[in-house]
């Protein structure tokens, strides 16, 4: 059965291939001048430019191609060799995809070790061949392969320099992979993760550059051993140093550096293109093509082969469509019983604290049913998040209609939705104090689920025995989006109580600066309507840059928003942007503005702000005075508005972001996008609008707008949090150490997030299930901080398959989306079969294991990783010595 990471290997493979040939190709002449530098008789040539010209003039321009078959038919094995040992070697230093400096260049070494295998005998044959100057007595590759064969046999003549090349290769390539991730990351910081291809040239110019530097000398032993007549004698010891040696005595030091220049200005076209090569073909969805391939009748089942992302193809004309059933009342299970509707409200008694069990319990609301539910199923525990467990339409949530449904439908499971602590109507204390809200954790929220599911007494036939608990029963946790993010922290850190999740549109990863908010958001609206979006706003920012107050306070009338100060006034054009989050691929598109250059765009977008009826300012604050606007929590605030302590769903959320999450959407630090770069960290007002998908609905709510998200912490929890925004940015951090985000290794964990391309998608015309077509783009603004954030490119595996569909946030849960988009059905048929297999794969034990009893099962298998390290670093040594040993 293929591994885990099989298909990435196969990616690195394919892709480490082009990148070799392309290496060649365009770096094979300044290679041959630097041969030629490195192992021509004394005298022979001037130097670098001597020799490019006495080889043009006496051989040809072809001559500076000599020896390139060797490199051509072997160097694409090579660096598939070479990329495969290096995405091997970052796997055995470390489990989590995100790797220090230091861990690159341990990783480069190691790789370049391995590579050596391959790379001396083609680096061999390669300098025997530029070694000929154009005499009648020059041999064609042919016969220096047979003559090296049959005169001095494999270890003398076809690995000749194997050990040198060892030697050369590990500083080499720890300096190639370092320097050039550290270039990318440099990169990024100011391009964002997506990077232009001209970045990823120089990053890879850069690795070529280091290459050379670090490894140069051992590169001018290594061609003067392989062009000798005669095999080296001694052990590779003696005749490396007795090179070293003869080298100095000839030319001085100077002549370790021989042909250094043509190197370093070949390594920057020649490296450049390598990786330009290598990442753009690992991009290419390679399973596609296979399972193209096996479409077409060849039998190969390559479905366990493991991918970054597991994209689908929608380009065929036939779509489907999957049936859905509809909700039915009244409900009945199995048996044909009628059983309570899916709006049924059950409470359970939850602790208050399960750091202090001593202090009681609060009334936890959950809906349940257990409509498609036969013994020896599953329970599928579903949670809103941060919103209330009933609010209009909600409980179709445990219906077939829905992701939860329908994975219970497939497995014969029962499903519960349960509402989250502090919100809705699930509070833990009379109030919302700082001091209450300190239970207000994930941590505290993961052991609300793991004891719900170890203690719960469900009104469903055998709901009250043994046989419904964890480890008897499997147990699936399911979310989207915040609580998508819970569903791969319970398994990586509450081990052995639920058996499975699906995350959809899992936000894992916590950062306070999350300006990449908008970046879907304006890659994939209109060309003319983000063109327009970034006009305005770039005037905008001019005029700001300018300190024409006059002028802002003009553009601010025209609005209908004079009475806000101008952060307050920036933070409110983002509002119609996040009306994005809110669209999916079965809901008609509505135009955020509609203009033709920056003076008709600004007049038409101030004009559905300003309009008295049925303007932007009328919908949020009820009218457009001066006075109303003065007034409107929603425009004009500071954080003492989120101050009072009496319930609300609001104030909890804020008390996450600022507690551990951070996600504060500021504008690109850059500027011309589509958010005014003075919409930042320093000096912003970040906008509270949170759009959440509950089913049939979309629940609009205004988490209290803020001048400053920094001073909003510390002005609506007073005591709790200062106006720091690295202390803040240290509890993102401390979250993200605590629950790894992005490094998170949980398994049997569902992955799905939203990247849609620009293509043709369906939308629901009238209650009939008639369709037409409409050219849309997409996408998912919270897919930087989920598993499918750009430049990851974490693995999708069996036991953790990452999707991409073709939808926006928590398109997947949705059965409407699964009909209207062919992506997200196929998400629904490949979930069907891995959950069925999932759940037939769980073994009941006699003894519970509680996540919260017992968390040193993460301790252990942190250990088993780092021996499984140790392990696998000695068996890489022993293997290189053994083959050592035979040459």
């Amino acid at each position: 059965m293929p591994t885990k990471h099989t298909q990435a290997t196969i990616n690195e493979l394919i892709a480490g291939s082009v990148g070799g040939a392309a290496q060649v190709l365009v770096g094979q002449p300044l290679d041959t001048v630097k041969t030629r530098a490195q192992v021509a008789p004394k005298g022979m040539f001037k130097g670098p430019m001597d020799i490019l010209t006495q080889t043009l003039r006496k051989e040809g321009f072809f001559a500076l191609y000599k020896g390139m078959a060797s490199p051509l038919l072997g160097v694409a094995g090579v660096n598939s060799l070479l990329f495969a040992s290096y995405g091997i070697s970052k796997r055995v230093i470390s489990p989590y995809p995100h790797l220090s400096l230091k861990e690159i260049a341990l990783a480069g070494a190691m790789a370049g070790a391995a590579n050596a295998i391959l790379a001396s005998p083609v680096e061999m044959f390669k300098v025997r061949m530029q070694g000929q100057y154009g005499g009648k007595d020059d041999k064609r590759l042919r016969a220096v392969v047979s003559e090296m064969w049959k005169e001095y046999g494999f270890k003398k003549g076809i690995m000749r320099g194997y050990w040198v090349t060892v030697l050369r290769e590990i500083p080499a390539y720890a300096g190639f992979y370092s320097a050039f991730e550290f270039s990318k990351r440099e990169f990024r910081k100011r391009y964002g993760e997506e990077l232009p291809v001209w970045a990823l040239l120089a990053s890879g110019s850069t690795g070529g550059i280091a290459y050379w530097l670090a490894c140069y000398p051992l590169d001018v032993v290594k061609s003067r051993i392989q062009l000798r007549s005669t095999p080296p004698t001694g052990t590779p010891v003696q005749y490396i140093a007795h090179e070293f040696k003869a080298i100095v005595g000839e030319s001085g030091f100077r002549g370790l550096f021989k042909g250094l220049s043509p190197s370093l200005l070949r390594s920057i076209p020649a490296a450049a293109s390598t990786f330009a090569a290598f990442e753009l073909t690992r991009a290419i969805d390679w399973k596609g093509y296979i399972e193209k391939y096996e479409k077409r009748g060849h039998g190969v089942d390559l479905r366990e082969f493991s991918t970054r992302r597991t994209d689908i193809d929608t380009s065929s004309s036939s779509r489907p469509v999957p049936a859905l059933l509809e909700g039915n009342r009244p409900v009945v299970d199995v048996n044909g019983t009628t059983i309570p509707d899916y709006d049924q409200v059950y409470e359970f008694d939850q602790l208050i604290d399960h750091t202090d069990p001593s202090r009681g319990t609060f009334k936890m609301r959950y809906f349940h049913t257990w409509e498609f539910y036969k013994p020896g199923g599953p329970i599928i525990l579903y949670t809103p998040g941060e919103q209330a467990l009933d609010i209009p339409g909600s409980e179709a949530i445990l219906t077939n209609l829905t992701m939860p449904g329908f994975i219970a439908q497939s497995t014969n499971g029962a499903v519960i939705s349960i509402e989250h602590r502090f919100y809705g109507k699930s509070n833990p204390t009379p109030d919302l104090s700082v001091e209450n809200l300190k239970l207000h954790t994930i941590s505290q929220a993961l052991d609300d689920f793991v004891y719900f599911a170890e203690n719960v007494e469900l009104p469903m036939p055998g709901g009250d025995t043994e046989a419904i608990r964890p480890h008897r029963t499997p147990w699936i946790i399911i979310g989207g989006s915040y609580p998508g993010a819970l569903a791969v922290w319970m398994l990586e850190q509450r081990p052995g109580v639920f058996w499975a999740s699906y995350s959809s549109s899992g936000v894992v990863q916590p950062q306070t600066n999350f300006w990449q908010y908008w970046t879907p958001i304006e890659n994939y609206l209109p060309a003319n309507c983000s063109a327009d979006i970034r006009a305005v706003i770039t005037y905008i920012d001019g005029v700001i840059d300018a300190g024409d107050q006059s002028r802002l306070d003009e553009i601010k009338t025209r609005f209908g928003l004079q009475p806000l100060d101008t952060v307050s006034f920036l933070n409110a054009l983002v509002f119609p942007l996040r009306q994005w989050q809110s669209r999916d691929v079965h809901i008609e598109p509505s135009d955020i503005l509609a203009g033709w250059g920056v003076d008709i765009a600004l007049e038409n977008w101030a004009t559905s702000y300003s309009d008295t009826e049925e303007g932007l300012v009328m919908l949020l604050c009820g009218g457009t005075s001066t006075e109303i606007i003065q007034n409107c929590s929603r425009l004009q605030y500071n954080g003492t508005l989120l101050s009072p302590v009496e319930y609300n769903d609001q104030r909890p959320w804020l008390w996450a972001l600022c507690y551990e999450l951070g996600w504060s959407q500021t504008g690109n630090p850059s500027g011309g996008g589509i958010t005014s770069r003075h919409y930042n960290m320093q000096a912003m007002t970040v906008s509270g609008v949170f759009w959440l998908v509950s089913l049939k609905i979309f629940l609009f709510i205004v988490h209290s707008p803020h001048r400053y998200m920094k001073n909003l912490c510390r002005d609506a929890f007073p005591g709790a949090f200062t106006s720091s925004v690295s202390e803040w940015q240290a509890r993102a951090d401390k979250a993200t150490e605590q629950y790894k985000g992005w490094n998170t290794t949980a398994e049997r964990v569902f992955v799905v997030n939203g990247r849609r391309k620009s293509q043709q998608i369906p939308f629901l015309v009238s209650e009939s299930n008639y369709y037409y077509w409409h050219d849309t783009p997409a996408g998912d603004p919270w897919l930087e901080v989920t598993l499918s954030a750009t430049g990851l490119n974490i693995a999708s595996t069996n036991q953790r398959p990452i999707f991409l569909t073709d939808g926006y946030h928590c398109s997947d849960l949705k059965g409407l989306s699964a009909q209207a988009d062919p992506s997200i059905a196929q998400v629904w048929t490949q979930a069907r079969i891995t959950f069925q297999r999932w759940v037939s794969e769980f073994r009941p034990t006699d003894k519970p294991a509680s996540a919260i009893g017992d968390r040193n099962q993460k301790n252990a298998a942190a250990a088993r990783t780092v021996r499984f390290q140790a392990i696998s670093s000695i068996v890489m040594l022993a293997m290189a010595v053994g083959i050592g040993a035979l040459i």
